[in-house]
């Protein structure tokens, strides 16, 4: 493990029951007790797990098992799928060099919108940044329609999860949804292969915050790693089976002026044989229409340190954390 030891007891990421909220019958107390508790977690850490978020536990298995088999492949098949070209994130991203040791130590694969929005001028970079078409492998077969279920899954899931965060902050249920529906939420499986016991205290993901909204994580299993930076502590991010844990973004918190804070995590590489215990999680990571404009919501522009928040668009800001300001010049 590396950097400072975590701290149960100085932060605390809570386990909310989201279920009473997401019952379209459910009485509005309900929603309000769910979102006063979610954002109280969200305050505190930027991070919160929730159960009884209705996404059918069989999925959860089944883009375990079709991921497992696509990352089990060989390295020169799984590079058939790889990025089409810089600055295209769709399909397989290789392991970064073993010397690099600020390198996360995982492969991923990308999957964005399963229809992209009609929106760009093919050849355009906005194009080629944000509605490139999604980039799938001959095997397994079934990668690709249980991904694009996954996603509709999340992509439903999210809509009713910003519902609460905008009710927790005072604001419309609805206030999100016109910066969504032409949204570029990436979904990111990725593998941790077992680590070398020479490497056993490298991180498998240095610290950082995510970009976009909100993201949503599951975990099939936790053999060490996740952990959250909190009021200068880390503190490990419970696990529970069938759980997703929630994490505020870059975004979100411009949007909210910092009352709610994308905070650093990271993954650790566990001690001992437990390094050689392969992890695998599959993230949603909320992203807005590319040309959304996040800046602090008006009734929550008297917040002080909502001052230093200027207005930016969404694809921009994403873009250039992904890829490097130089990277996204022409935009």
């Amino acid at each position: 493990m590396t950097g400072q030891t975590p701290n149960r007891a100085i932060a605390r990421v809570d386990v909310v029951d989201v279920a009473p909220a997401l019952d379209p019958a459910g009485p509005a107390a309900e929603k309000h007790s769910v979102a006063a508790e979610l954002l109280a977690s969200f305050r505190r850490t930027g991070f919160a797990v929730i159960t009884g978020h209705q996404v059918p536990v069989e999925l959860f298995a089944t883009m375990s098992e079709v991921s497992e088999a696509f990352f089990a492949l060989s390295r020169q098949e799984k590079l058939a799928a790889a990025f089409p070209a810089p600055g295209i994130l769709r399909g397989y991203e290789p392991l970064d060099p073993e010397d690099d040791p600020e390198a996360p130590r995982m492969e991923s694969f990308i999957v964005n919108r399963p229809v992209p929005p009609g929106d760009q001028p093919e050849g355009s970079v906005e194009y080629k940044l944000w509605r490139w078409p999604n980039v799938w492998p001959e095997r397994p077969e079934q990668l690709r329609p249980v991904c694009e279920r996954y996603y509709q899954e999340m992509e439903q899931l999210g809509d009713r999860l910003l519902e609460l965060v905008a009710t927790g902050l005072g604001l419309p249920p609805t206030w999100f949804a016109t910066s969504f529906d032409r949204h570029f939420s990436n979904l990111v499986v990725n593998h941790y292969p077992p680590r070398p016991a020479r490497h056993d205290t490298l991180p498998r993901s240095r610290p950082h915050t995510d970009h976009g909204v909100l993201t949503l994580l599951y975990r099939p299993d936790e053999p060490g790693g996740l952990e959250v930076q909190a009021r200068g502590r880390w503190c490990r991010v419970p696990f529970l089976a069938g759980s997703l844990v929630l994490n505020v973004g870059d975004l979100l918190e411009r949007w909210t002026g910092g009352v709610l804070r994308a905070t650093p995590h990271r993954v650790v590489t566990p001690a001992g044989a437990a390094a050689m215990v392969r992890r695998q999680s599959v993230g949603y990571f909320q992203q807005p229409n590319p040309d959304a404009l996040v800046e602090p919501a008006p009734a929550l522009q008297g917040v002080p340190q909502g001052l230093r928040y200027r207005p930016v668009r969404a694809g921009v800001h994403i873009s250039r954390k992904e890829l490097g300001r130089h990277a996204v010049a022409a935009l």
